[in-house]
């Protein structure tokens, strides 16, 4: 049940343990790190939500705090909204959500942004960033922050997939709905993002290889690379 500290759960759970979660908010004060293979399964981004709680022990001075963190390649997460997550300090990344290892499927990933005095933070809805990180069937949006210095406004992705997803209505000064460095992006929809410099849709760091596929785009811009 939400009365219930999630952090205080996952300390607890073993390798192999499914958490189900019961309708409501979760609110975090420490970045919920997933370092077991568990599952976490919430009754649907509609209706579960995880959020990181304003002024709590996890923020720093510049105000930063992030809600999860995913680094176990058999965790999975499920069917919860990611929220208020707000990461300044130089090149930290994911607010809402950080994937080094493990999947994040069927969840929202919506209203982070960043801290006080941000510095160069990346994907502000969520970071993709190991071999085997994986986002599906999920939606990033409304994650912005209309500043400098910010990368991946819905996603930042150095490594691992997302697929099956809607990335649309988010910003950031370079990479409005995503900034890629490596990975793959596969079957998604990238609509209605914008950047003040460049990548409304989509900014590439690295352009080798076939890691964009199947994607639609509409509705992006940008100061340059507007379809993109």
């Amino acid at each position: 049940t939400p009365e219930v500290s999630l952090n205080e759960v996952l300390a607890k759970a073993n390798n192999g343990d499914i958490i189900k979660l019961a309708s409501g908010d979760y609110p975090v004060n420490v970045a919920l790190n997933i370092t077991n293979a568990v599952t976490i399964i919430g009754t649907g981004y509609q209706n579960c939500k995880i959020s990181q709680t304003p002024g709590s022990s996890e923020l720093d001075q510049d105000g930063s705090g992030r809600v999860i963190i995913l680094n176990n390649a058999n965790a999975v997460v499920k069917g919860v909204t990611i929220s208020g997550g707000h990461l300044s300090n130089y090149f930290r990344k994911g607010s809402g959500a950080q994937i080094l290892k493990g999947h994040l499927t069927e969840c929202r990933i919506t209203g982070n942004t960043v801290g006080k005095s941000p510095n160069n933070p990346c994907g502000l809805g969520v970071s993709i960033e190991g071999a085997n990180a994986k986002v599906s069937r999920s939606i990033i949006d409304g994650n912005f922050y209309n500043g400098s210095r910010t990368k991946g406004g819905g996603v930042y992705i150095s490594n691992g997939v997302i697929e099956n997803s809607l990335v649309a209505g988010n910003g950031a000064d370079i990479g409005g709905g995503i900034y890629r460095s490596g990975g793959k992006i596969i079957n998604c929809t990238i609509v209605d993002n914008k950047s003040s410099t460049k990548g409304g849709g989509v900014h590439c760091e690295n352009s080798k290889g076939a890691f964009i596929i199947n994607c639609l785009f509409k509705g992006n811009e940008a100061l340059s690379d507007p379809c993109w």
